[in-house]
């Protein structure tokens, strides 16, 4: 198994140690968080939120456990939203659908 590997949830994950960063892809726009920045997250398979000390990013979709326990562990590397075809196809899978990054100051 290589070191980071590409799933098929539309997310890269290191494996073998801690991600230094996690790079998000919003409507073609790069945002990269360090994870030395990283204040907490928060959710459940539906929606999670995940605070950075500048931006707050809302990740909605479905089956997002497994997500969530790689934020936990800080192994997520990049992120993006699954292609749009994918929000149509059958349930009980696993997806973002939606990612929404705001910065503190726009509260």
């Amino acid at each position: 198994m290589s070191e980071k590997d590409k799933t098929k949830e539309s997310w890269v994950v290191d494996r073998e140690g801690y991600a230094l960063a996690m790079r998000i892809c919003v409507a073609q726009k790069w945002y990269v968080f360090p994870w030395s920045r990283f204040v907490y997250a928060e959710g459940n398979g539906d929606e999670i939120k995940a605070a950075f000390a500048t931006h707050d990013v809302t990740l909605r979709g479905e089956g997002l456990w497994k997500l969530l326990d790689y934020i936990q562990n800080q192994k997520l590397v990049e992120i993006q939203a699954s292609p749009r075809s994918e929000k149509f196809g059958a349930s009980g899978g696993t997806a973002v659908y939606e990612i929404i990054v705001k910065s503190v100051d726009e509260k």
